[in-house]
C-alpha cells in the first residue's frame, strides 16, 4: 500500500526539472543509469593495452617484447600519434570511443581513400589526400 501511495505521488508531481526524463504523460522517470560517467583519457598506447591491441613479438635474438598490432599501426600511420609525439613532446590523449573510431577508421575505406576519426587525429598528422 505504501508503495502504491509513492507511485501516486510521484505521478502527480511530475518531473522536477525540466531537464529530467519523462514519459509520454510527463510522469518522472527513475533516474537509473544515468549518472554521467567522467571519459577516462589515455594514450594511444594505454588504450591498445585495455583494448587487446598489443600482440608479442619476437626479435631477431629471439626476445620476446610487447608490440602494438598492425590495426594500431595502421591507425597510427592515418592519424599522426607518432607524429604528435615527436612534435609536440608529449603523446596525445583520447577517449576510448575515439580510439575505437580511429581502429575502425583505419581499418574501413571510404571509397578510395581512408578518413581518419576527427576525435582521434592530432594536428601534426599528415595531410589527407585529395579527391
Amino acid at each position: 500500500m505504501r508503495q502504491v501511495a509513492k507511485n501516486d505521488a510521484a505521478r502527480q508531481a511530475g518531473p522536477a526539472d525540466p531537464a529530467d526524463p519523462a514519459d509520454s504523460e510527463g510522469r518522472a522517470l527513475p533516474a537509473v543509469g544515468l549518472e554521467k560517467k567522467k571519459a577516462i583519457l589515455l594514450t594511444p598506447g594505454g588504450w591498445a593495452e585495455k583494448c587487446g591491441h598489443m600482440v608479442m613479438a619476437r626479435s631477431l635474438a629471439g626476445k620476446s617484447h610487447p608490440a602494438c598490432s598492425a590495426a594500431h599501426a595502421a591507425a597510427d600511420a592515418l592519424h599522426g600519434w607518432s607524429a604528435h609525439l615527436y612534435h609536440s613532446g608529449e603523446p596525445m590523449v583520447m577517449s576510448e570511443a575515439d580510439y575505437v573510431a580511429a581502429i575502425e577508421a583505419a581499418s574501413a575505406p571510404v571509397g578510395r581513400h581512408y578518413v581518419p576519426a576527427p576525435g582521434a587525429r592530432s594536428k601534426h598528422a599528415p595531410p589527407l589526400a585529395e579527391g
